[in-house]
């Protein structure tokens, strides 16, 4: 699973520069921030 979405982000990223690179991952970070409450439910639930 690392491997897949390492590689779908260097595919994403091929060519960007620095700043395109750093905003791709903060924009990702904000994300994964709104899913975080969520997935903690469920591993509570298990």
């Amino acid at each position: 699973m690392t491997r897949k979405i390492r590689d779908e982000h260097a595919k994403k990223l091929a060519g960007k520069s620095h700043a395109e690179r750093i905003a791709f991952y903060r924009e990702r970070a904000k994300k994964m921030e709104k899913k975080i409450p969520a997935l903690l439910k469920e591993i509570e639930k298990a």
